[in-house]
């Protein structure tokens, strides 16, 4: 398995705000993975060394959920470190077409 975020970019090239993190076999899946998201012609891909998620789906009505603002920089930081970002150079199999 490959692994990797992706931030979408603006068509300038600069970063939207807009990222994610897509999971694969191959390359030709990443791509069709992100492009469950957003047009994969118009991202960046940065390799994956670590990823760790957790997500409340439910909570009971008496207690709020909060991030704070510390906890949320920090999360940021690491996707516009402009360091390791490039252009994915997608090949597909044609016989793949939808």
């Amino acid at each position: 398995m490959i692994a990797y975020h992706f931030r979408v970019l603006k068509d300038d090239g600069t970063p939207t705000g807009w990222v994610g993190f897509a999971m694969a076999r191959n390359m030709e899946e990443l791509m069709w993975q992100i492009d469950t998201h957003c047009d994969p012609y118009g991202v960046e891909i940065k390799l994956a060394h670590t990823f760790s998620y957790c997500e409340q789906q439910s909570y009971d009505d008496e207690e709020e959920y909060k991030v704070d603002d510390e906890t949320l920089e920090v999360h940021q930081t690491e996707f516009f470190d402009s360091k390791g970002w490039k252009k994915p150079k997608w090949v597909t199999d044609p016989s793949f077409a939808l």
